[in-house]
Order: C-alpha cells, then sequence, then structure tokens
C-alpha cells in the first residue's frame, strides 16, 4: 500500500510535466486544431492577419535580442516598414528583388539589367521549334528600330503591318514559353548583347544566324552571326529562314 501511496504521486508529477511540455506548443485558431508538429506557434485564420508591434524606430528596444522583429511607423532609418534585429543591429525587411544577368527568371535568363536594377530583359533558354522569315519583302514597314528597348515596338510594328502568317515576330508573339504570353523578337543590339552574354543564356547554335527584328531595307532585314569569335552584324533578304530566339522584358 505504501509503494502505491509513493507512486500515485510519482505518476501525477510526469504526467504534469508531460502535459506541459505539450502546451510549449500553441495553437491560435477557431477550428480547435493543434499546432503542426514543427512549430512552438501556429495562428490560423481564414480572414485575419498577424499585427506586429507597431512603434517609433526612436522607441525600439534598447537591449533586442537577435531576430526581434517591430514594424517601424515612424523615423525608420530607411524608411518605415517591417525591422529585424540581427548580427548588424536593425535591418529592413525588403521585397525588393535583386535582378543580376544570368538570373533563371520570367521564363528565361537575364541577359540585361537597366540603371535601375529593377527592369531589363529576359532571353527564351531555346530557339523556337522552327526557323522563320522576316517577312514581307518588297514593303517597308517602318520596323527600323536598332537600339535597345526597340525590340517590342518593331515586333508590334510587324505584327500589324506585314499580313504574312508565319513569321519570326508573330511566332514570338505566339509563344507562351514558361507561361507568359508577351515575347517579342530581338532588335539588332539586343541580339547583339544576347551574343556577348550567349554563355549565360545558353542553346545557341555556334555559327547560327539568327533574325533581328530590325528593318534594314524594303527586302532586308538584320542578323547576328554567332561566330566563336566578335559577332558579325549583316543584313539579308526578308524572305530567307532563320532562327529565332525571343526574349520578353521585365
Amino acid at each position: 500500500m505504501k509503494t502505491l501511496n509513493y507512486l500515485i504521486p510519482f505518476l501525477v508529477v510526469v504526467f504534469s510535466i508531460i502535459s506541459q511540455e505539450v502546451r510549449c506548443q500553441v495553437s491560435i485558431n477557431s477550428d480547435g486544431s493543434n499546432a503542426d508538429p514543427s512549430a512552438m506557434l501556429e495562428i490560423k485564420s481564414a480572414d485575419k492577419g498577424f499585427l506586429l508591434p507597431r512603434i517609433d524606430f526612436n522607441n525600439r528596444p534598447t537591449n533586442p535580442t537577435v531576430g526581434l522583429m517591430i514594424y517601424v511607423t515612424s523615423h525608420g532609418p530607411i524608411g518605415n516598414g517591417i525591422y529585424v534585429f540581427g548580427d548588424r543591429g536593425w535591418e529592413k525587411i525588403t521585397t525588393t528583388q535583386a535582378f543580376y544577368l544570368g538570373l533563371h527568371y520570367g521564363g528565361g535568363v537575364i541577359f540585361y539589367v537597366d540603371p535601375s536594377g529593377q527592369h531589363g530583359l529576359i532571353s527564351d533558354e531555346v530557339d523556337l521549334p522552327d526557323n522563320h522569315p522576316y517577312g514581307c519583302n518588297n514593303t517597308v514597314l517602318g520596323a527600323d528600330g536598332t537600339d535597345l528597348g526597340t525590340g517590342s515596338p518593331n515586333t508590334a510594328t510587324i505584327v500589324a503591318n506585314c499580313p504574312e502568317p508565319d513569321i519570326a515576330a508573330k511566332a514570338c508573339v505566339s509563344s507562351t514559353q514558361g507561361g507568359f504570353t508577351d515575347w517579342f523578337q530581338p532588335s539588332r543590339d539586343e541580339l547583339d548583347s544576347m551574343y556577348v552574354h550567349q554563355a549565360i543564356i545558353g542553346g545557341f547554335t555556334t555559327g547560327g544566324w539568327y533574325l533581328t527584328s530590325s528593318e534594314q531595307s524594303d527586302t532586308g532585314a538584320w542578323i547576328v552571326i554567332f561566330n566563336s569569335g566578335t559577332p558579325s552584324i549583316a543584313w539579308t533578304d526578308k524572305v530567307n529562314l532563320f532562327p529565332v530566339r525571343c526574349i520578353r522584358s521585365f
């Protein structure tokens, strides 16, 4: 009987400890479910958010621990928003994407980033399945832009003014590569930039004659020849068939 008298309090203590360890996982919800096994705290809601402490940065905690998070409402050193305390002090959490050459993004590979660092050009990673002509030989279409940034308006001009169906510009516009529908045929300088960065883009045919959207004359269009050395820029008859690599902007 004495043994039982000692055992019962012991079991009560054990179960109490186990219960406390289980309760260390907290679930805040309206459906009565337990927290996920991997979480110490889980908050569930179908129509509400999690609200961080909102404070003036000048009133931030004086001795923060690493990982502490606050929402700064004023006097933020790099703007107001969510800040977290880390090894380098208070740092603002930002959603700004870091874009760089060679990044696989937006259905292809980035080969040009403008001075803002937030916009540029993406090349498809493969050529169009078939070779295509420029189209509308003996007709001046007005798609004569050659600089970076002129591929999209060139393509729109060709599509609007050339009724021929199986031309390069229309093939790019019809592409749904990567789930995107805003592909266009690169201009001369855009394709030249793709030549320069062909190693990070990949898939080009060495020595391939790639067709641009830049019109040279009523019978000619600009091409870029992917030689092993310096690229060759030349022009060709609009009726000739060439490989095409489509691009899009971001």
